[in-house]
């Protein structure tokens, strides 16, 4: 049993939302550790056995069917109480929200879609170009918002590699040599074996990274296509070294999510697919701000169009360079370490 305050966090983990959310929850949780706290993950009975190194963070992790289900959970488990529930999860809202009230005297959370009504006393919103209006109808008038990049939650890697990462690109100066695909661990829209095959026949004489996650359902087409495409593309499963293979890059192929701000933490140049709707505002932003090529992939189903993309750039690698400057701009601090000095203080406030 818990001797710590305990906060409960309630995220999910499937093939068709990612990683995404429990990944950056358990960064968060890392660091509310270090100032005391006992957090515990609320999570889909899937998302253990797909993920199992995004949990290590967490000082428990409880498997749950319902919203009803985790409350009566943690009423049980911790009879002590629990200091707060801290949410990242687009499929709640106020209504799922106010079942903790009853055991949880502090709600917060992450949303990035501004679509819903939510029941929070402190909400985080690290998409660029969010302002607290966009909340002024959706939250309690006293709820505290903190919006922006200084609220990106990004691996510890990342930060420590930024620096060094960003001399190393401007000392090799603009070029196009070496792509990387990340769409995500499990890559939900199955888009990752053609984007490879696109790349390839685009850029011949370029070496590819292509990173996947063992629960990919396109590992075997993956696998495949790289004995077939021959030694200049390499196949990175459930690889801990995305940072450095960012590093290497001159040019990344990826989703609009968590990754984004990776990419800029590093002076990425990317080309960013838009494939899920709270990837939108990013790849709006994004695009306004010069900071990286964006393809909305609901609109747009023409291979050639991301093609067409790869030769421009082949031909003008000072673009990627400009891309690189502009994306290097717009990288936040330490999110997490932010995030969790708010809720500890908060949490410490109302004990």
């Amino acid at each position: 049993m818990a001797t710590a305050p305990v906060i409960a966090i309630r995220a999910d983990g499937t093939p068709m939302i990612g990683s995404g959310h429990i990944r950056r929850v358990g960064i968060l949780a890392g660091h509310l550790r270090e100032c005391g706290l006992f957090p515990v993950l609320l999570c889909n009975p899937e998302a253990p056995d797909l993920f199992p190194d995004a949990l290590q963070s967490f000082t428990a992790v409880h498997c749950i069917s319902d919203e009803a289900a985790a409350r009566t959970l943690l009423a049980d488990r911790y009879p002590q109480g629990i200091a707060g529930v801290f949410f990242d999860h687009y499929g709640l809202d106020a209504t799922d929200h106010r079942r903790y009230r009853s055991i949880a005297t502090h709600l917060s959370g992450i949303d990035d879609l501004a679509n819903r009504p939510l029941d929070w006393d402190i909400l985080f919103d690290i998409n660029l170009g969010r302002s607290p209006a966009d909340y002024a109808s959706l939250l309690p008038p006293q709820t505290a918002i903190h919006t922006g990049r200084d609220y990106q939650i990004v691996r510890p890697e990342f930060l420590e590699r930024r620096d060094a990462c960003l001399k190393e690109r401007a000392a090799r100066g603009p070029r196009l040599e070496r792509v990387l695909i990340a769409t995500g661990g499990t890559d939900p829209h199955a888009i990752t074996h053609t984007l490879l095959n696109i790349t390839a026949a685009a850029l011949p004489d370029v070496e590819i990274d292509v990173v996947s996650g063992s629960a990919s359902p396109q590992l075997a087409l993956l696998r495949a296509a790289v004995a077939r495409l021959g030694p200049r593309v390499a196949l990175h499963v459930d690889t801990p070294d995305v940072a450095n293979l960012m590093c290497r890059a001159d040019l990344a192929i990826g989703a609009g999510g968590t990754m984004t701000w990776e990419r800029n933490m590093l002076g990425l140049p990317s080309i960013i697919l838009i494939i899920a709707d709270n990837q939108e505002m990013v790849g709006r932003v994004m695009a306004r701000e010069r900071a990286a090529l964006v393809i909305d992939l609901r609109a747009i189903h023409n291979p050639r169009t991301l093609a067409d993309h790869l030769t421009l750039f082949r031909n003008a690698p000072e673009d990627l360079a400009f891309l690189s400057h502009r994306a290097a701009m717009l990288s936040g601090a330490d999110g997490a370490r932010n995030m969790a000095r708010i809720l500890c203080n908060a949490l410490a406030a109302n004990p």
